[in-house]
């Protein structure tokens, strides 16, 4: 795809998945995402003593093994405040067990595409946030799934 306003340089644009986890906005690639399922009771989700294996569903007999975000990035002691209607992210790739890695958020917004040249780099580290991304006023933690997953 090449810029428009005179430039013949291409562009690095990347689809974006924005969500959010209690008032925090994050995002992944889009790509990664195989599908967007709602999710009824989570209940055994909160009851689960491992966020990153916090319970698993079956959807058209595939098995989800549910990785609790909200829970993986809060204070060990924090409190979640869950969305009446929590959203699951389902990723295309899956664990040594054969089930696929599913992710428990509280909303889920719009694809879009980006220059992939915004991400901000994340000036703290850290093995999830691959950095920061600005849009419309909101910053998102632009996630790596890879190292989520790993």
């Amino acid at each position: 795809m090449m810029e428009t306003g005179g430039s013949s340089e291409p562009t690095d644009r990347v689809s974006i998945l924005p969500f959010e986890l209690q008032t925090d906005g994050y995002c992944v690639e889009s790509e990664r995402v195989s599908s967007v399922l709602g999710v009824g009771d989570i209940g055994v989700v909160d009851d689960a003593e491992d966020p990153w294996n916090a319970g698993e569903i079956a959807v058209g007999g595939e098995r989800i093994r549910v990785v609790d975000l909200a829970r993986v990035f809060a204070a060990p002691t924090a409190s979640i405040d869950r969305s009446s209607d929590p959203m699951l992210l389902v990723f295309g790739v899956t664990d040594d067990a054969g089930a696929y890695y599913g992710w428990l958020v509280d909303d889920v917004g719009i694809t879009q595409r980006v220059d992939r040249d915004r991400l901000e780099p994340n000036p703290r580290g850290g093995a999830f946030v691959a950095g920061h991304l600005s849009l419309e006023e909101e910053t998102y933690r632009w996630l790596d799934e890879r190292a989520i997953h790993d």
